[in-house]
């Protein structure tokens, strides 16, 4: 007879051990290059020229800039490049001229340029058109016609403190490149430095007065206040509320760090106009207000093609507090210094 198969055995169904799931590692917080606030804004800075002179008072869009440089104009008065990249204010100014040194520093960002003309002789060195600011891939020129939807002028001023600019809508339809990311600071919301501490600085850039600007420290916010000849520097600030309706509020102005960075400042030689010169190139002294201390250091930049470094007096990169900086270009070699107390 044919042979028939025994059965197999049951075979028991063999539950494996799952592996665990792996645990997703929690992306870090999207922060700003240029406040180190959390902001998922992308980076696109855009830099624009602001006046300080009298009439130009209070002006407009200065507390939602990031980052600020104050350097001397001709007359006894500064002038601000203003780099507005977290929030771009739809009202700032007064826009006024710009100055190569500016263009220098606008350079580091790779930033659109907004402004109001500028020296127009291609024959003196103070030239702002040109070869030398090539580098400039968006530059927004109230001077010229095909600019005049992106300006508008108030008509409670009188002219030329009256110019004022909408970012977002700058952003929107003129922005059509990527800018290089830059990454001139390091910040830290929980670095604390021990060192001399200070109420008060005063800053005399090219004056004979001690608190020609000062920044008054008050521990209760961890902010610097900013003044002129011992009175608050009030600034104005527009947003848009959740129907799109300008609002617009007015205070003294405010920062969280501020750097004193010397540089070489001289009347250029040649120039008709008598125009300045800050050298934004190469090396010097610092000084860093921190959470109300006093830190000495050093600057560097090698080439208009870098950035510029700073430096504690150790070597090490000064790290700061998330928030907007402002950055004073104090003349060197002038005989009323910096003071703090």
């Amino acid at each position: 007879p044919e042979e028939t198969a025994s059965p197999s055995p049951a075979v028991s169904a063999t539950t494996l051990p799952l592996e665990p799931s792996a645990v997703p590692t929690p992306s870090p917080e999207p922060r700003s290059l240029t406040t180190g606030l959390p902001s998922a804004q992308e980076y696109k800075p855009i830099t624009v020229m602001i006046e300080n002179s009298e009439k130009a008072r209070p002006q407009t869009g200065l507390q939602q800039a990031d980052i600020v440089y104050e350097a001397m104009a001709e007359g006894s008065i500064t002038r601000m490049l203003c780099v507005f990249n977290d929030q771009k204010t739809v009202v700032a100014g007064p826009v006024r001229s710009t100055r190569i040194y500016f263009i220098n520093i606008q350079k580091e960002w790779d930033s659109p340029l907004v402004h109001y003309g500028g020296p127009r002789n291609a024959s003196q060195p103070s030239y702002v058109y040109g070869k030398n600011t090539e580098s400039i891939k968006v530059r927004v020129d109230g001077l010229k016609g095909a600019y005049n939807d992106y300006f508008w002028r108030d008509k409670s001023r009188s002219a030329p403190n009256n110019v004022y600019t909408d970012l977002q809508k700058i952003e929107d339809e003129l922005y059509d490149y990527t800018p290089d990311a830059r990454e001139q600071f390091s910040f830290d919301e929980n670095v604390s430095y021990t060192g001399q501490t200070v109420d008060t600085v005063g800053i005399p850039f090219n004056t004979s007065s001690a608190d020609f600007v000062q920044f008054k420290y008050d521990a209760s916010t961890g902010l610097f206040t900013r003044y002129m000849k011992d009175t608050p520097f009030k600034v104005r600030s527009v947003t848009l509320d959740a129907s799109g309706e300008q609002e617009s509020t007015t205070a003294p102005l405010t920062v969280k760090n501020l750097i004193v960075q010397y540089a070489k400042t001289y009347t250029i030689k040649g120039d008709n106009n008598g125009r300045q010169m800050v050298e934004v190139t190469g090396k010097g002294d610092c000084e860093f207000y921190i959470g109300g201390v006093q830190l000495k250091g050093t600057w560097e930049r090698s080439s208009l093609d870098d950035s510029t470094h700073y430096y504690l007096e150790d070597g090490s990169p000064v790290v700061l507090q998330p928030g907007n900086t402002w950055i004073a270009l104090q003349p060197t070699g002038k005989q009323t210094e910096v003071t703090f107390s």
